[in-house]
């Protein structure tokens, strides 16, 4: 089984580079792989190699996965994301409802947290005046 086999000590120093704050320094590749003294594909080669060792430790997620997220977490429905997320393919916002599925899908896939029946967020209303402690 992949989750079974141990990292070596160059493989956890890698990941510590990338990792991001505060678990490790939060370094591009780049940077990462100058700190090593290794050139940049040696540095992604030692990354994959720790990802078939140990899955787990890996929930990277794209920049379309990561705004998926984040708007699930604010209450959005998939169709809602789907009229609002960033396609690199046509260079605007819009996409498939059918690509917002398989993006959560894989979400799930890697251990995220995806719930669609978020509230959400309250609007302010007039009888909360009494509630406010302070105005900026």
């Amino acid at each position: 089984m992949g989750g079974d086999k141990q990292l070596t000590d160059r493989q956890k120093e890698a990941m510590l580079l990338v990792s991001p704050r505060p678990i490790g320094r939060g370094l591009s590749q780049k940077d990462a792989a100058e700190v090593m003294g290794i050139r940049r594909q040696r540095f992604q080669e030692l990354l994959e190699r720790a990802r078939r060792a140990r899955p787990d430790l890996f929930p990277i997620l794209s920049q379309q996965e990561y705004d998926v997220l984040c708007m699930i977490q604010c209450g959005l429905s998939i169709n809602e994301i789907a009229e609002r997320l960033w396609s690199p393919r046509k260079g605007e916002a819009g996409v498939s409802r059918r690509r917002v599925e398989r993006i959560v899908t894989s979400l799930r896939n890697k251990n995220r947290d995806v719930r669609m029946d978020c509230a959400k967020t309250a609007t302010y209303e007039a009888w909360m005046d009494s509630q406010i402690v302070q105005k900026f």
